[in-house]
């Protein structure tokens, strides 16, 4: 044999368990590892083996609001708020225990409209994540005709931008405006937020919406271009989600 012990069958401690060269002694068998990522509700039942976990949770993005029916480069809609953040949070659990999981929902575009109607909305709220009654973070606030939109809360979530106006502004004579966007979703940790568009006589560009960024960020503001009151929806947040490391 190569070793001093070695043993062709099992070998078995029935007591004490196994020490080791840095001093440790396993009583245990090894639990398992892995990572699970929720992106919609579901359950987590703890492996065998497993009492602790680590929980990230992102609260989904509120969206933004849309502008007023002028042509006043101040008058862009407001961003949405990012949802709330917990990140890696330790949690004591028992083997075999199922766990609810509640992904939060990205508050939905405020209203899309032309005509001399429909301007002014404000953005919805993004709704709340949770692992059990253990960690939960809040949606996003929603952008309001008078304000950003406020962070879920948390750690590194941020809240919505005002409209963010360039240095060089100019309107034209049929009223069309240049050089202005929209204000910004807010960020969820590396998430970002939708980014306001500006694209001067387009009538196709609404704002621009925070799922191409990944989770929980805010939705930008919606933009208006014209005299003629035409109008685009405001962007919508970004859903959250759930990681579960163990």
């Amino acid at each position: 044999p190569g070793q001093k012990l070695s043993v062709v069958g099992i070998i078995e401690s029935t007591s004490g368990g196994f020490k080791f060269p840095d001093g440790t002694i396993q009583t245990t068998a090894t639990a398992n590892h892995g990572l699970q990522t929720f992106t919609s509700n579901g359950t987590f039942t703890v492996s065998a083996g497993v009492t602790t976990v680590w929980v990230t949770a992102v609260g989904g993005g509120g969206s933004g609001s849309t502008g007023s029916n002028t042509t006043d480069p101040s008058d862009r809609g407001h961003g949405g708020g990012a949802g709330g953040m917990a990140y890696r949070t330790p949690i004591s659990v028992t083997p075999g225990t199922n766990i609810s999981v509640i992904v939060g929902t990205g508050g939905a575009e405020a209203n899309v409209c032309t005509g001399n109607s429909g301007y002014m909305f404000n953005g919805n709220s993004g709704t709340s994540s949770s692992f059990g009654s253990y960690v939960t973070v809040g949606g996003g606030g929603a952008g309001t005709i008078s304000s950003p939109g406020a962070s879920g809360g948390g750690i590194l979530s941020t809240a919505g931008s005002a409209n963010n106006i360039c240095n060089l502004v100019s309107v034209s004579s049929e009223g069309v405006v240049s050089c202005v966007t929209a204000g910004k979703g807010g960020d969820a940790f590396y998430y970002k937020g939708g980014y306001g568009y500006s694209s001067p006589g387009s009538y196709t560009s609404g704002g621009g919406p925070a799922s191409s960024f990944g989770y929980g960020g805010g939705g930008s503001g919606g933009t208006i271009y014209n005299r003629n009151s035409w109008c685009y929806g405001s962007g919508a947040g970004a859903n959250g989600v759930v990681i579960v490391e163990y």
